[in-house]
């Protein structure tokens, strides 16, 4: 699970800001300005970002919880 969240954390903002990019220079060389794709590439980034961050972050903590949840039960075990 952690692989696929850091693959989306890295990877995802990249593919977004490049078309974004490209369709920045698309629009401009058409005459029109194109700062909306610009714009539309970077929140596109930042979402992407934000959801990888918090895909590894609650992935931390459900590995934290089980390791704790195994330690208890293994003390209950031994007493």
């Amino acid at each position: 699970m952690a692989i696929t969240g850091i693959i989306i954390c890295f990877l995802g903002p990249i593919v977004a800001s490049t078309t974004g990019s490209f369709l920045l220079r698309e629009a401009k060389s058409e005459g029109s300005d194109g700062f909306g794709a610009g714009i539309a590439g970077a929140i596109i980034a930042l979402v992407i970002i934000a959801n990888g961050v918090l895909y590894i972050i609650g992935s931390i903590v459900a590995g934290v919880e089980r390791y704790f949840k195994q330690r208890i039960k293994e003390k209950k075990q031994t007493s």
